[in-house]
């Protein structure tokens, strides 16, 4: 205080005011960024407020939401082994319940006094990413500070405020992950690490002060990289991966290192900070391992094993340099002595220990080594960033400014004997955070702080050439143009963005942000019907059973023996996280990517023994998978509408999406429009239709025939760069075609050897079995799909894909558009989820049937969210009459079994019994038919009653006179008694799958309904 008075006596009025402005302008300046960032990320946190409930953004933030909540319940201690997940065997959390959800959770129990309800833990969790992305411009602020200055630091801090980076995206309220909480660590190391060197290299330590314990002369360069080593560990604590960071100084050490030598100067000064801090860094983690194997994604041997590795070499670089020093060496020969060490180290571990060579490459590669594993590639933050203007979109001008800093400081490197170790520092770990950013994109909000940091570098070179201004009343004109220019330079192409016509661009991608997504939307009512209508785990057919306790505590083991009557859920991956949070249920896979092979084999199974084999490798004698959640998504191969069918197609071996499906396109369109990024019509082949995510989703696992459509084409199947391929369109540039009736399908399909039955949206190619063991309990509501789909086709009608093809105008109606896509592709009542269940089945026993004749068993189904549909099956008669099938669905008695009796409270119930009908046979003039009903128990279908249902066939006949040959009473000759008899139904009436059917074809006689005259095929154009 009495500094400052001595500095303003005598100024008084407005001089004392510019006076201090011109000396603390920056912490006010700093701090109404820090309030503008925060407000910016946190202003429409209401959004995620759906139907009174908060819903987070993504999957993983629903994990540390959970793990929050756990440590808030046993603070601090974390979760140490989850139950809750990756079926039936458990996982450890790995990198979720670190110090970010610690963090969290000491936020809610200060907030809550101690005892915070779950809706407070759910706000903090909410709220905290906006709270964490605003203080990263604190460490951004000093880090820009240290490299050019005190408004250099301003600048820096107002480019993580205003930038609209990935570090923003990741830092709005509702985008509960660790990224932001990475970068805000990372950068306080980064930063802990520049003061320790900086002091290390004012101080200049030597190993010898250590040894006659002259502790006063250490206490700076000691003190400030113990500190910087417990900032590297709280890095570590928050995310395990960030090994990462222990690689960036070991690059640093090794290259700073080496040039101090080759300056002549003695290495040890500096490699005291790393020898410190990392040593502290590696011991500080040794409480907290979770498993003694090596691993990157989890606390684990590597964390320690890293640091005291690159603790171990600058000792080791320290000693080497102290010999060669004594043998009178010459200095330009001591980097390529430490590189042939290195080489030979690294060859003697490929050799000794192959393994662990391999993984270190592997991880190397993978983060900074610009390749992606196929099954990477499905993960969207860890796809690589194959654009570099994206750079230029997040910051502008202030990206070029920022390599500008790097070439000053390598300049200065080369030219100055004396040249900063920090500088070094920050450009080293700018290089490496380019790198992981184009390897993967998820590492661009890693790179904001150090592109602020080398901005600051280049301000800094500028504001050289400007005196510093004390007094505001002293300023000159050109230093005011000066400081002007420097801002609109490097902020104001932020501000406004490319094109942008009103607002801040950081504000525009701050609000596009924010909102939950529609996907857990979608999953948000089936995931509480899963949470309120299916027995609590321990409980499946056992109500007498003990239930497991949600945020209960267990041991760690590799393989968790779950009680009787626990069961799992299998969906695809992306899912596990809402299933445990939202539906308090046990996920078979997890955004861990747990299960994820057994998740993609049993989605695409061909058949379902063999889906069914999936499952029961995975179940356990008293615990096994009873539900299956897929929701349109991994149904759809439309890349344009975000469908997500591609994805476990690269978690199969030995299996490629060509295998699945193609794209009818022309070359010019798959050029305009980035490969596939257009809306072209999918060939999708039968190995598609047979796959049970799609005979679940789309058939609620009935059987499917196929429908008079014509997908056409020509020439060969072409190979696209990405793995995909493509078809050409016909000439006539209408792919899509549909018939009257089957023959007139056929018939062109045989004579067109490009051209198929089926093949697109709903339609297969052949005809898909019903399943058995499978049933619909459960119908989201429309949330929605339609507009999704809208929005897909829009552009589909003016390409002429499948809405042109349907004669869909490109000047319809969002809701012309919305029904003809429904209608389309989605006939079995498009919501977003379906939840099906796993059961014995019901067994059905009849007899009386002609022998070796085709039985259809078909019921109406009526779900609490959507239209009828029809289940279907088929089954062929014994030579004696007799038949037997199992059927999934029951058509009465739902109330006798229920939550309460260990099984589920169906939401989708029968509207009559089960119609047996034979296929119809015509001999001498009478139509004969078998036909019966049945009505099938809820108990029997869940194996609560295994007693089989009798039903034994009648036997109906009608004389027809046929006149002069046609059918003369103007009755459908395929309909007995007003049932109908065919395996499809006529002219837009509900076939045996719940879609709709053109066709008139039947299984079982001569008698046809006559084609038309015109054979050609509907074909209509769009305008």
């Amino acid at each position: 205080m009495s500094n400052w008075r001595e500095q303003f006596e005598g100024e008084s009025g407005f001089g004392a005011f510019t006076a201090l402005l011109g000396q603390y302008y920056h912490y006010v300046v700093v701090a109404f960024l820090l309030v503008f960032a925060f407000w910016n990320r946190a202003r429409n946190w209401g959004r995620y407020v759906v139907d009174g409930t908060i819903l987070f953004r993504g999957n993983d933030p629903w994990y540390h939401y959970r793990s929050t909540q756990y440590t808030v319940n046993n603070f601090p201690e974390t979760m140490p082994f989850e139950v809750w997940t990756q079926f039936p065997i458990g996982t450890a959390p790995a990198q979720f319940g670190t110090f970010y959800d610690q963090l969290m959770a000491t936020i809610a129990l200060v907030v809550g006094l101690g005892n915070p309800s779950d809706e407070l833990v759910r706000q903090v969790v909410l709220i905290s990413p906006a709270l964490f992305g605003a203080l990263v411009i604190v460490p951004a602020y000093f880090i820009g500070r240290r490299l050019g200055g005190r408004f250099a630091g301003v600048m820096a801090a107002a480019i993580i405020a205003l930038a609209p980076d990935g570090l923003l995206t990741r830092s709005v309220a509702g985008f509960s992950d660790h990224h932001v909480a990475e970068a805000l660590f990372m950068s306080l190391a980064v930063l802990a690490v520049m003061v320790a060197l900086s002091v290390a290299q004012k101080e200049k330590p030597v190993y010898e002060l250590l040894l006659d314990r002259e502790f006063d002369a250490l206490r700076g360069p000691l003190g400030y990289s113990i500190l910087a080593g417990v900032a590297i560990a709280m890095y570590l604590w928050t995310w395990p991966p960030g090994v990462l960071l222990l690689g960036i100084l070991g690059v640093f050490f090794l290259i700073h290192l080496s040039a101090e030598v080759v300056r002549g100067k003695s290495p040890e000064h500096t490699a005291m900070v790393g020898v410190v801090s990392l040593s502290v860094a590696g011991l500080l983690q040794l409480p907290s391992l979770a498993t003694l194997d090596i691993s990157a994604t989890s606390r684990s041997l590597l964390q320690p094993g890293l640091a005291f590795a690159v603790a171990f070499g600058c000792v080791f670089m320290s000693w080497l340099f102290r010999q060669w020093e004594a043998r009178d060496l010459s200095n330009i020969g001591y980097p390529g002595a430490i590189a042939g060490i290195i080489v030979v180290g690294a060859g003697l571990m490929a050799l000794v220990l192959p393994d662990l060579f391999s993984y270190f490459v592997d991880q190397v590669l993978r983060v900074v080594g610009f390749q992606t594993s196929p099954t990477a590639g499905t993960v969207g933050e860890a796809q690589p960033l194959d654009d570099p203007s994206t750079l230029y979109s997040y910051y502008r001008l202030a990206i070029f400014a920022a390599v500008a800093g790097v070439g000053i400081i390598v300049a200065r490197q080369l030219a100055s004997a004396d040249a900063p170790a920090e500088n070094l520092l920050v450009a080293i770990w700018f290089v490496f955070m380019i790198a992981a950013t184009f390897t993967q994109a998820r590492f661009s909000y890693y790179l904001a702080v150090p592109v602020a940091g080398l901005t600051a570098v280049a301000v800094g070179e500028v504001m050289r050439f400007i005196p510093r201004v004390e007094n505001i009343s002293t300023v000159e004109p050109y230093q005011v143009m000066t400081v002007i220019s420097v801002i609109l330079i490097v902020l104001a192409p932020m501000f406004l963005g490319a094109g942008a016509s009103v607002g801040v661009q950081a504000m525009d991608t701050s609000d596009r942000a924010q909102s939950p997504g529609a996907g857990i939307v979608g999953w948000s009512d089936g995931l509480d019907w899963m949470s309120n209508n299916t027995p609590e785990v321990g409980q499946y057919g056992n109500p007498d059973g003990d239930t497991m306790d949600y945020y209960g505590t267990y041991g760690r083991t590799d393989d968790y023996d779950y009680p009787e009557g626990s069961y799992g859920v299998m969906s695809w991956w992306d899912y596990g996280h809402w299933i445990t949070v939202e539906g308090e249920r046990i996920p078979v896979a997890n955004p861990f990517q747990q299960n994820a092979r057994e998740a993609a084999k049993f989605l695409t199974a061909q058949n379902e023994s063999r889906s069914e084999q999936v499952l029961n490798n995975i179940d356990e004698d008293d615990a096994q998978t009873r539900y299956v959640m897929v929701d349109w998504k991994m149904a759809e191969t439309e890349t344009q509408a975000r469908g997500k069918y591609f994805a476990p197609l690269r978690f199969n071996p030995n299996t490629t999406r060509s295998d699945f499906y193609t794209r009818v396109a022309s070359t010019e369109n798959l050029q305009q429009q980035g490969l596939l990024q257009g809306t072209d019509i999918i060939r999708q082949k039968q190995p598609y239709y047979n796959s049970t995510a799609v005979r679940l989703y789309r058939y609620h696992g009935s059987s499917m025939e196929p429908q008079p459509w014509v997908l056409d084409w020509q020439g060969a199947e072409r190979a696209l760069g990405n793995g995909d391929t493509f078809v050409s369109p016909p000439a006539d540039g209408q792919p899509i075609k549909r018939f009257q009736s089957m023959q007139q399908a056929e018939a062109y399909v045989e004579n067109d050897s490009t051209a198929q039955i089926g093949g697109f949206g709903p339609y297969p190619q052949e005809r898909v079995p019903a399943m058995e063991n499978y049933r619909l309990v459960h119908m989201s509501e429309n949330s929605g799909l339609q507009g999704r789909l809208s929005q897909v086709f829009t552009r589909d009608a003016n390409t002429g894909g499948f809405l042109g093809s349907l004669g869909i105008s490109a000047n319809a109606s969002q809701q012309e558009l919305q029904q003809a896509a429904i209608d389309g592709l989605y006939p079995n009542t498009p919501a977003w989820l379906k939840t099906f269940e796993r059961v014995p089945g019901a067994t059905i026993e009849g007899s009386g049937a002609a022998p070796n004749s085709s039985l259809r068993l078909q019921v109406e189904l009526d779900p609490a969210n959507g239209e009828t549909f029809n289940y279907t099956q088929q089954v062929t008669a014994d030579e004696d009459g007799s038949f037997t099938a199992t059927v999934p669905y029951a058509s009465t008695g739902y109330d006798a079994v229920g939550v309460d009796d260990g099984y589920t409270n169906t939401s989708v119930r029968a509207t009559g019994p089960y119609q047996i009908a034979s296929s119809p046979t015509f001999e001498n003039g009478n139509i004969t038919q078998y036909t019966g009903t049945a009505n099938v128990s809820e108990s029997a279908v869940v194996g609560a009653d295994d007693s089989p249902v009798q039903v034994t066939l009648d036997e109906q006949s009608q004389e027809i006179d046929l006149g002069d040959g046609n059918d003369t009473d103007g009755t459908d000759s395929n309909t007995t008694d007003g049932n109908t008899t065919d395996d499809n139904t006529t002219d837009g009436s509900t076939d045996d799958s719940g879609t709709t059917g053109d066709t008139n074809s039947t299984s079982g006689g001569s008698a046809q309904q006559s084609l038309t005259a015109d054979t050609a095929p509907t074909t209509i154009r769009a305008d």
